[in-house]
């Protein structure tokens, strides 16, 4: 496809230089061919950059969230559906256990951080947040994962929801299926953050909708 590309560059750029050589009579096939040539050449690097996208996103299994919003709380906030907890210990000490697992929360430039740990039912680990510096686990260990900047999900190989969590100001919105490192649980915080049907917050798979919030 590059050569494709430079061919039509080459072929567009020879085209300019024979232009005033030819007769008036054929200026209007020379300016079609030219502008079907560009447009060609166009198409075929959105094309290009298209594939190139998502094949990146195929091969991203780490990341960080941000919060799209500053807050000018003091406090970080945990958030169980309904439920909201805010946080005025120390920023490395947890404000609770998940399935044995230290969750703590801190307020960082407005921003709410996040860490933790996620297993499955064999306490394998699935994933893991760090202050907000994620990783999941790739096939076979999970199916499929989808995030935003603020937002991350992963689904299992059902496609069930199995861990979701989402940074918006002061928040950490937390929710999932929460296993111990002998596989016992599951420990179930919700409810799901998504407001499809299914709670899901993205659309899968994930390669083909990279990003893409499911429908409410």
């Amino acid at each position: 496809m590059k050569y494709f590309l430079i061919i039509l560059t080459l072929t567009i750029a020879i085209l300019g230089v024979k232009f005033g050589q030819i007769k008036p009579k054929y200026d209007k096939i020379i300016l079609l061919v030219t502008v079907v040539l560009l447009v060609a050449s166009a198409a075929s690097q959105i094309y290009i950059e298209h594939q190139s996208a998502k094949k990146e996103w195929r091969e991203k299994w780490s990341g960080k969230l941000r919060s799209p919003i500053r807050s000018r709380e003091n406090n970080p906030v945990l958030r169980l559906g309904d439920s909201r907890m805010a946080w005025a210990g120390e920023p490395n000490k947890p404000i609770l256990q998940v399935a044995e697992e230290p969750l703590t929360i801190s307020l960082k430039d407005g921003k709410a951080e996040v860490s933790l740990v996620i297993r499955d039912n064999n306490g394998i680990i699935l994933a893991g947040i760090r202050n907000n510096e994620w990783f999941v686990a790739q096939p076979p260990v999970t199916l499929d994962r989808n995030f935003n900047e603020n937002s991350l999900e992963v689904i299992n190989a059902k496609g069930e929801v199995i861990f979701q969590v989402q940074i918006v100001g002061e928040e950490v919105r937390l929710a999932g299926h929460f296993y111990t490192i002998n596989g016992q649980g599951p420990s179930g915080i919700g409810p799901w953050l998504g407001k499809a049907p299914s709670g899901k917050l993205f659309k899968y798979p994930s390669a083909e909708h990279p990003g893409e919030l499911a429908d409410e």
